[in-house]
């Protein structure tokens, strides 16, 4: 069972993970815009 402690930290670093994984898709889709397809892989 995880602390309420170990819950809190889970939940920022999710939140840092979805922020960071829309800014990656943000960052793929300007790729894509501007034709740089090698930024995809």
């Amino acid at each position: 069972m995880l602390s309420k402690s170990n819950q809190h930290e889970r939940l920022i670093f999710n939140g840092l993970m979805d922020i960071g994984g829309m800014y990656s898709n943000f960052a793929t889709l300007s790729s894509l815009q501007n034709g740089e397809m090698e930024c995809v892989l």
